[in-house]
């Protein structure tokens, strides 16, 4: 399996939270864009611990690569506290490294989709990398690098171990479906 079968075996699970999402029509004024940063935290802050084990075992720099905090500099600066709630949404708790890999390729990938929603928001929000757009700014000029080097370790590791790779894709897809349910049934 190739990172062109992973791409297509989440397109269509991709296409559907992208629908379901309607980020630039849910999302079009500042209130809006609070209570999406509280949502979006709310589901990544425990992910992201969900995966501090195993992804910190990788060659891939995951201390840098973590983004809650970016989304708490956020709230802070548009004075919002996180969200607490009773509702939990499903976090996956990856066991294994391909489990890891299958999430960290949707969260990678939502890294390098944020700068499209950066400059979105950026223009119609009037915020900044530096005033509430840290989350969506995320890694600016290095997001590509970073999103090609994380591919070459996923791909290195799916050719060593091809077996992993159904294992990898399900966890993918998971993933797509849990931030669905996060951001889309508020």
């Amino acid at each position: 399996m190739s990172i062109a079968k992973l791409r297509s075996e989440t397109a269509a699970i991709h296409s559907k939270l992208e629908k379901s999402l309607n980020l630039f029509q849910k999302v079009d004024n500042l209130e809006s864009y609070k209570a999406h940063l509280r949502h979006y935290h709310h589901w990544l802050s425990p992910l992201e611990k969900s995966l501090n084990a195993i992804a910190s075992t990788l060659p891939i720099g995951w201390k840098n690569r973590q983004r809650s905090a970016l989304l708490e500099k956020d709230l802070s600066f548009l004075s919002v506290l996180p969200l607490v709630t009773t509702k939990n949404f499903k976090i996956q708790t990856p066991h294994t490294v391909p489990q890891c890999l299958g999430v960290l390729y949707t969260l990678e990938g939502s890294t390098l989709g944020g700068q499209f929603i950066y400059k979105h928001f950026s223009e119609k929000l009037n915020l900044n990398k530096d005033k509430g757009l840290t989350f969506y700014y995320g890694r600016g000029l290095v997001t590509g690098k970073l999103w090609k080097e994380f591919l070459q370790v996923l791909d290195h590791h799916i050719k060593d171990h091809p077996a992993d790779t159904e294992e990898i894709c399900h966890a993918a897809r998971l993933t797509f479906e849990d931030v669905e349910t996060a951001l889309c049934a508020k």
